[in-house]
């Protein structure tokens, strides 16, 4: 029998292994789908660091350019930046080297030309992101140029918030949370006499808000929007239903506070996620007899985002935040999180609170499937 220190698994090497990166060279490298495929806040992230690390602006043109000996790494950069908006030009170039005064041939440069949309900061790094400045005008545009047949396969049509409201998927669970939300107020107004309810929302989705309201039910509502003085009247007005979006919370907290709602709904939910972020603690702080949240992604990256949001909803479900990262988080010995457990114990916690549907559980009560054919 022999004795010995038990060595302890590098986290980062750890990582690697399991994301199948590691001994890649610079012209294997690649991004993996967990990350490819994450949320926006997330890609977004990740396109940042790409180009802090391997990306430049050009000054005299505004240009972003992001190089890599990598196929594989610039195909999924392209990939990327369209994922969020953007459009990507690729070039390939031979490089050169001298080695001993000799000139030999190196590794196959790619080039890529990147345009973003105004509303992504592409660099966290000082010196590049004081060159960068977001297109005001010729904004990233992708269009269908040619069509051409490939076969017949089953697929899924869908309503979204496109201005065609076209969507064609394959294997998504399709969630409708907006009417839910409508007829819960309604159920709300008969059953309990609310009077107001405020929809905070994403500043893209307020109008279609509106729309489903006017699909759904008889109730008023009113969109807020425009200069302070129009705001005022906007809140004035008294509808049953009032929608803003979330950049508007911190500027008209007085008159949220005022209109006194009896049911705030936040759609897309996750935006709370950093408790320690001013507009979610405004959030949390507005008057309330009923609230909702409604998100696909209650967790995007870290447990702590859940609790910001379950937070809004009932403060002392998970207790205070000190015992909830003590029970379920794991740290290393430097404090940096690399892992979680009992997360069961979580679900439980938070199951009295939450309605999730899967397509199993609403499959019967879908309509009969339509086909039609087109040439």
């Amino acid at each position: 029998m022999t004795q010995g220190r038990v060595s302890t698994p590098n986290p980062i090497t750890f990582a690697l292994r399991s994301l199948g990166l590691m001994g890649h060279r610079s012209e294997t490298k690649f991004i993996p789908g967990l990350y490819k495929y994450s949320s926006v806040q997330s890609r977004i992230e990740l396109l940042r660091g790409l180009l802090d690390t391997d990306g430049c602006v050009r000054s005299a043109d505004n240009n972003i350019e992001y190089l890599s000996t990598s196929l594989r790494l610039a195909l999924d950069m392209i990939e990327l930046v369209q994922s969020l908006g953007g459009t990507a030009r690729l070039r390939s170039k031979r490089t050169f080297y001298t080695n001993k005064g000799e000139r030999r041939t190196g590794q196959l440069a790619y080039r890529m030309s990147i345009a973003l949309p105004a509303s992504i900061e592409p660099f966290w790094l000082p010196r590049k992101a004081a060159v960068y400045h977001p297109r005001r005008k010729y904004q990233p545009v992708r269009a269908i140029k040619s069509v051409s047949y490939v076969g017949r396969k089953e697929a899924q049509c869908i309503a979204v918030d496109s201005p065609d409201h076209l969507y064609v998927t394959d294997d998504y669970i399709l969630t409708h949370n907006t009417p839910q939300a409508v007829a819960a107020s309604l159920m709300l107004k008969q059953e309990q006499g609310v009077k107001r309810v405020l929809v905070i929302t994403p500043a893209s989705v307020k109008y279609q808000w509106g729309r489903e309201i006017e699909r759904f039910s008889d109730e008023s509502y009113t969109v807020i929007g425009g200069s302070k003085a129009k705001r005022e009247k906007q809140y004035a007005e008294n509808s049953f239903f009032t929608i803003m979006n979330y950049e508007l919370v911190l500027r008209d907290r007085e008159h949220i506070h005022a209109m006194n709602p009896d049911v705030v709904i936040l759609d897309e939910a996750q935006r709370i996620k950093n408790w320690r972020a001013k507009t979610s603690q405004a959030i949390k702080e507005l008057p309330r007899r009923f609230a909702f949240v409604l998100t696909g992604t209650p967790l995007e990256n870290r447990l702590e985002e859940l609790y910001s949001i379950v937070e809004f909803l009932d403060e002392k479900l998970l207790g205070p935040p000190w015992q909830f990262m003590a029970q379920h988080v794991i740290k290393d010995d430097w404090g940096g999180i690399i892992g979680y457990k009992d997360l069961e114990g979580v679900r439980r916690a938070i199951a009295p609170i939450l309605l999730r549907r899967r397509k199993a559980d609403v499959l019967l009560e879908l309509p009969e499937r339509i086909d039609n054919d087109f040439w």
